[in-house]
């Protein structure tokens, strides 16, 4: 993971600078024309992640996102293999719904709180004997809906495109933990961890995000990191993987009703852990290249389309890699 962190941080700060010295080339640009005041088509904001925007004080927005997530194929390393023989896996599916409410409630400091709802399916495949002893397989589904775990982020601005080169904020916050993580099967044994709706514990967060518009372009990066803690799992303990997600995105205004673009999603996890001993088949580095598009069907509404195929995947394997995230997001401004 220490490898990792800083080969993503060297290459987050490179793109980091790509980001702000295509802002500032725009910009530049903008400004040596001396043209009038732009009053055009506006791009709207990312879909699968955020941006350094501060809401002003009074101001509030509602955000939906509903996610669908895929994942059935198996990884160990960078490479796509058959599932090994002792691997009982097959295919780990779930949508999720998360609510979102945004209140700029004093200068220069906005919060939100997020609500999630999941539905997660898994598909196994368990061993059986026939009378005679023979072995065969049978493949068992399994399926857990309800709350999930909440999350509540203050976030700073420190600057403004108004009176800066870009929008740049900083936040903080902590998951709540609402989601059940005991849950069963119809057989009464412990469903694995990944089908828990919470993880039985407060884990902090920390963001940066920043975006530039200029004109019909919008251009932004966003980082954040979740600090995973030992949580409740049945009877026992379970850490989930800290994580840590960078995000960038580019958006070009077509017209007043609509935006197409496109975002680079990552994630990079560390291994969990159970019981307090590391699961060695858990964690590793992913990549999605997300397009999308917004359709904006009134002043400071809109209603967004994205879908993240995942390019590169290195997994700790044996364990399922994603094939695919669709995302809705539907936004209100008041």
């Amino acid at each position: 993971m220490k490898n990792y962190l800083q080969s993503i941080t060297r290459l987050s700060v490179i793109l980091i600078m790509v980001v702000a010295l295509s802002a500032n080339a725009l910009a530049q640009t903008d400004t040596a024309a001396k043209k009038p005041k732009y009053t055009g088509p506006m791009p709207c904001a990312v879909v699968n992640s955020h941006n350094g925007s501060l809401l002003p004080v009074g101001k509030f927005v509602f955000i939906n996102r509903y996610f669908n997530v895929t994942k059935d194929q198996v990884f160990d390393g960078v490479d796509k293999i058959d599932p090994p023989a002792n691997f009982p896996l097959r295919e780990f599916a779930y949508q999720e719904l998360q609510t979102a409410f945004r209140a700029g409630i004093v200068k220069g400091v906005d919060v939100r709180i997020i609500f999630s709802t999941f539905q997660k399916r898994l598909d196994r495949e368990i061993p059986s004997y026939n009378a005679a002893g023979a072995k065969s397989t049978t493949t068992i589904t399994d399926i857990n809906s309800g709350i999930g775990d909440a999350k509540i982020i203050g976030r700073y601005g420190i600057l403004n495109q108004k009176t800066g080169p870009f929008n740049l904020i900083a936040g903080i916050g902590t998951t709540l933990p609402f989601g059940s993580t005991d849950a069963t099967d119809n057989r009464g044994k412990l469903l694995p961890a990944a089908m828990q709706l919470g993880a039985g514990a407060w884990n902090p967060l920390f963001e940066i995000g920043m975006h530039k518009i200029i004109k019909r372009n919008w251009i932004s990066a966003y980082f954040v990191y979740m600090k995973a803690f030992d949580g409740d799992f049945g009877e026992g303990t379970f850490k989930r993987s800290s994580t840590l997600k960078y995000n960038f995105a580019y958006a070009y205004a077509l017209s007043n009703m609509f935006d197409i673009g496109a975002e680079i999603n990552c994630e990079l996890k560390d291994k969990v852990e159970l019981n307090d001993v590391e699961v060695d088949a858990t964690g590793g580095h992913v990549v999605f290249f997300a397009p999308e598009v917004h359709f904006k069907f009134a002043k400071d509404m809109h209603l967004d389309l994205s879908y993240a195929i995942p390019v590169y995947q290195d997994l700790n394997g044996p364990q399922l890699g994603y094939t695919s995230v669709a995302v809705v997001k539907l936004a209100m401004k008041f």
